[in-house]
């Protein structure tokens, strides 16, 4: 790979392998390299050798992550390396395998009823009429994503990545494509969706097609 950082600790021969074998798999390794470069780093300072991951050194990989990492986010780090371990385990390594980060049993997640998603979107409209003739297409562009993030259910970053040719306004249905584990589905839209999405795309605004 170009322009990537190089594996440097005692097991970079294996995560290199490792690499290999889950891009002969399919997956996009560039997406997960940066957690074992976070690992290999972590072993390379802690000066570790052998054939072994303990217990203490995972769990002190796992301490070491940056605090504004979100327990999700801590839980890909885990899951992503779980993978690895179970490879190594494969080839008579002795490698731990921790359990998942566990959230704060205080945080209360807010559930927003109809009237307040009604609201977000009158207000989102109303910033396409109040918008300056040169971000007018951003506003439009952020009305029409806002309804798809409530309407279907979308991450942010599958409405972010998704081209015109993506959606399918005939049959009312988007195209999203290396979603979450690398798959591609089918989503379908709302026949209301689907009318403000055709006005979206004959208003005039440009469309990027790349």
């Amino acid at each position: 790979m170009k322009n990537t950082i190089p594996f440097e600790s005692c097991l970079k021969e294996k995560l290199n392998s490792y690499m290999e074998l889950r891009k002969s798999q399919g997956c996009q390794v560039l997406k997960i390299r940066h957690i074992f470069i976070s690992l290999d780093q972590y072993l390379l300072k802690a000066g570790l050798s052998g054939r072994s991951l303990p217990p203490a050194v995972i769990d002190g990989w796992i301490a070491s992550l940056p605090e504004k990492l979100s327990v999700n986010t801590v839980n890909i780090y885990i899951s992503t390396y779980m993978q690895f371990a179970r490879y190594l385990q494969s080839l008579g390594y002795d490698a731990f395998i921790p359990e998942k980060a566990i959230g704060s049993k205080d945080y209360s997640p807010y559930i927003f009823h109809e009237g307040d998603l009604a609201a977000l979107i009158q207000v989102a409209d109303a910033m396409v009429f109040s918008a300056s003739e040169k971000r007018r297409h951003n506003a439009a562009c952020f009305s029409v994503m806002l309804r798809m993030y409530i309407g279907c259910g979308f991450r942010l970053n599958e409405i972010r990545l998704l081209k015109t040719k993506d959606v399918d306004l005939e049959h009312g249905i988007i195209h999203v494509r290396n979603a979450k584990g690398n798959r591609d589905r089918i989503v379908p839209m709302h026949k209301t969706l689907t009318e403000n999405v055709k006005i979206y795309s004959i208003s005039g605004i440009p469309q990027k097609e790349n």
